[in-house]
């Protein structure tokens, strides 16, 4: 028998810390997320969804760093990368479908057996690659797609119907339309004739989907908005008829009659932010930037 002398290492690559769980401080948070960059986005629409990391979070609503129209984005950011601490709850209210435009058919250069759709609101289940006669390339056959950063990329698959020295690929697809979104979409309610929920409504959910009592209220980007302010102190009162309660955390206005400090108490108290079961900040709280 052989004998290895001396001292050998072997190096393996070094885990991911996972997320603290706290679950007496769950937050659950109500806004819009990329979903149009999932195979089934409807499926992600007013439905309570829980997650423990990133990736899974990110698998499931998608993740952009346009803040501003995806609201929820910026919380799975939050949570996971900077303070890495889980469960999150998040209620995607926005539908793809309902308003999605059809793109014009671009002719794009292949470079290297890929071509990329620079367009961050390309619904990638409704992309097709035509044929140069009739009819349209067959997806996991002939091609693959993928959201790279902000752009959509289309690889030619070998073994496919695609020519391999292909030089140019036509693309269709739909075009997401994500501007029409207002306070009533994110406040919410119960439809008379289905009785489904939707918005902060689903607050009353997520105790009956996960056994957990939410902590935290949250609807990053529309808070300081009163309407929406006042449903979520409303539900952070009485959730599930009464047996919980939590905290709204909510944002007041930055800008216009609240540029300074003192004018913030005038501003809340004539807005009604006055629930003993909310917490209000200005100016917003930053990290980095």
């Amino acid at each position: 028998m052989a004998y290895r002398h001396g001292v050998y290492i072997q190096e393996t690559p070094t885990q991911l810390t996972p997320p603290v769980q706290v679950d007496s401080a769950l937050p659950v948070a109500f806004g819009t997320a990329p979903i149009h960059r999932l195979e089934d986005p409807v499926a992600a629409v007013n439905v309570p969804m829980i997650f423990y990391g990133y990736q899974e979070a990110v698998m499931a609503i998608g993740y952009s760093d346009d803040w501003t129209r995806f609201t929820l984005a910026e919380m799975l950011y939050s949570q996971f990368m900077v303070h890495n601490i889980s469960p999150l709850v998040c209620v995607n209210i926005w539908n793809p479908l309902e308003n999605a435009e059809d793109a014009a058919a671009v002719e794009l250069q292949v470079l290297k057996g890929a071509v990329e759709i620079d367009d961050a609101m390309a619904m990638i289940s409704t992309v097709s690659v035509l044929k140069a006669g009739d009819g349209a390339y067959v997806r996991g056959t002939d091609y693959s797609l993928a959201y790279d950063g902000d752009k959509l990329v289309i690889t030619v698959l070998g073994g496919g119907k695609i020519p391999a020295d292909v030089a140019a690929l036509t693309v269709t697809y739909k075009k997401a339309v994500i501007d029409g979104i207002e306070a009533a979409d994110i406040i919410g309610g119960i439809d008379p004739g289905t009785k489904k929920r939707s918005g902060i409504e689903l607050a009353d959910e997520v105790f009956l989907r996960f056994q957990k009592s939410p902590g935290f209220l949250l609807a990053p980007g529309w808070s300081d908005e009163p309407g929406v302010a006042a449903a979520l102190m409303s539900k952070a009162k009485s959730l599930n008829s009464g047996n919980f309660s939590c905290i709204a955390l909510l944002d007041f206005p930055t800008g216009g009659q609240v540029s300074n400090y003192s004018a913030v108490p005038e501003w809340k108290n004539n807005n009604g932010y006055n629930s003993p079961y909310a917490f209000g900040d200005w100016p917003c709280v930053a990290i980095d930037g």
